[in-house]
């Protein structure tokens, strides 16, 4: 067995540093920037950064959470109170009903009412048809279920008009909000401004440990605060995580473009492997699928042999696909994937399809 003394390096995403190494960075950034702990939410340091992203959202007030779960439930259940209404809409494949176990149902006991189809992201046309009465539209942008899939400004305008004269919340899933800059061309606080509330994620295109954080109107987020104490969010400090989503604000926010770029160059480099599959075929955000003729077991055995014989891990995560037989990964486009080229790439893919061919003859 070949012996690999070199971490893995990985295709999607940021972070192939290892624990110590990125607690040294943190310890620096903190003697640097004279980062001090908060405690249990009140601190120099947490409260400028808090009003940091307040102002970038072009929001009052957000106030930092350990996880987006929490964040989401809470400002349903805010929501919810408002309108003396349970009942809420969001996408089939959106994290709150497919990823989190339904806790705004088994958790906070509302009703949820998915809208529009699986593939595409929801328009006013599917809130229209939607009758029953609705306290929040949640809206995940990109929509990450189908390969970061995002509609058109004219389209997230018509859907947020709709909403406002329905007196229906809009919330925003925006766990991966800070890789829409690129498509929409518009700043963040204008893609906000449609929303009543936004949540947004640190540990994803940013690469920070965890942590998020929910923005919205100097009431609402009062409200949020005890609700985040009730859910026991309100920790003695989040200072780590802080610390980390604040430096890979200041190190990757201004990366967002050159992910995007590209993502598009790779979708278009590995579209003439034969037997790959992008989608979208163009991509919207940093994001992509990669869709293969054959199934989970014998992809992830493919991948598994080239992490050993390459020390590259093509895939982050395979999935069984709708369509009979095929399966499919993401790609993720971050640091990375920067720091490999596309005819590195191209090399790998294709090996990989290789090895999901059965030999000729084989009749199995």
């Amino acid at each position: 067995m070949k012996q690999t003394s070199q971490r893995r390096r990985k295709v999607s995403w940021h972070r192939d540093q290892s624990a110590a190494e990125f607690f040294k960075e943190m310890a620096e950034y903190c003697a640097n920037n004279d980062a001090e702990p908060e405690y249990y939410g009140k601190g120099e340091f947490l409260q400028n950064f808090e009003q940091e992203i307040a102002d970038l959202l072009g929001k009052e007030s957000a106030v930092f959470m350990p996880g987006g779960v929490m964040c989401q439930q809470i400002a349903l259940r805010i929501w919810a109170d408002r309108s003396h209404c349970t009942n809420i809409a969001y996408h089939p494949s959106t994290h709150i009903e497919v990823n989190e176990h339904r806790a705004y149902s088994q958790v906070q006991r509302l009703n949820g009412i998915p809208i529009g189809g699986k593939n595409n992201p929801i328009l006013s046309v599917d809130l229209e048809g939607c009758v029953d009465p609705l306290s929040t539209l949640v809206v995940e942008l990109p929509l990450r279920s189908v390969g970061g899939v995002l509609p058109s400004w004219d389209e997230l305008s018509d859907l947020a008009k709709l909403a406002r004269r329905r007196g229906i919340a809009l919330h925003l899933d925006g766990a991966r909000l800070w890789e829409t800059g690129p498509f929409y061309k518009r700043s963040y606080s204008e893609i906000c401004s449609l929303f009543d509330s936004v949540y947004v994620s640190f540990y994803k295109g940013l690469g920070g440990m965890a942590g998020a954080m929910l923005a919205g109107s100097a009431e609402f987020i009062a409200k949020a605060r005890i609700w985040q104490r009730r859910l026991g969010g309100n920790l003695i400090t989040m200072h780590p995580y802080v610390v980390s989503a604040k430096m890979g604000l200041e190190t990757r926010l201004n990366k967002m473009s050159d992910y995007h770029k590209r993502a598009l160059s790779l979708a278009a480099a590995l579209s003439g492997i034969s037997g790959l599959t992008i989608k979208p075929a163009i991509p919207q955000t940093n994001m992509f699928q990669i869709f293969i003729n054959t199934d989970v077991e014998t992809l992830k055995t493919a991948q598994s042999q080239i992490a050993e014989q390459d020390g590259i891990e093509l895939c982050r995560a395979i999935f069984a696909s709708d369509v009979p037989n095929f399966s499919y990964t993401e790609i993720v486009v971050g640091d990375n994937t920067l720091a490999l080229s596309n005819e590195e790439l191209v090399h790998l893919y294709t090996k990989l399809i290789a090895s999901t061919k059965k030999p000729e003859g084989d009749g199995q």
